[in-house]
């Protein structure tokens, strides 16, 4: 028993596993209406700089950040571009998941840095998947920040003043 007791689990390593988990996460994240439009709502009342951020800084940041950029009319090539940048931290990002992971476990759970990377990384192909369940949804991203968020053209105009000028 006691053997058992201090024997280390093996995580999959098979990186292929967790990609299909991102995509689905994306897909939630399409569909987190209240969260969006209580953020936007608290950025519009502030009318100062802000920080957001999420656990790993890339996921609901990104779709989020993603979101504000397409408000202000960044095409849509740039806003997968600076969701990339997200990856110069992609090491930085795995050795914390690395740490939380044996921390949680009490080193009892095994895992290769390279499996988790799907997880860490930030690819345009995550992005894309909350695009289109946006898109799938409400038409096109527009629609989603209008009738999802309820995002309205004033709205849009006060953040463009508040972030551009």
């Amino acid at each position: 028993m006691n053997q058992r007791k201090n024997k280390k689990l093996d995580l999959p390593t098979d990186k292929t596993i967790y990609e299909p988990l991102m995509g689905e996460s994306y897909k939630v994240f399409a569909g987190s209406l209240e969260s969006y439009r209580e953020i936007f709502e608290e950025i519009l009342k502030q009318e100062t700089p802000f920080l957001f951020h999420c656990t790993a800084g890339k996921d609901r940041t990104g779709v989020l950040g993603a979101l504000l950029l397409k408000l202000l009319d960044v095409s849509e090539k740039d806003i997968l571009n600076d969701y990339l940048l997200t990856n110069q931290f992609t090491d930085d990002i795995l050795n914390e998941m690395i740490h939380l992971i044996e921390i949680l476990t009490q080193n009892k759970l095994s895992i290769q840095k390279d499996a988790l990377r799907p997880m860490a990384e930030a690819k345009t192909s995550y992005l894309e998947i909350a695009f289109k369940e946006m898109e799938k949804n409400y038409g096109s991203v527009d629609q989603f920040m209008e009738e999802g968020i309820g995002i309205t053209s004033e709205m849009k105009a006060r953040l463009q003043n508040m972030l551009l000028y």
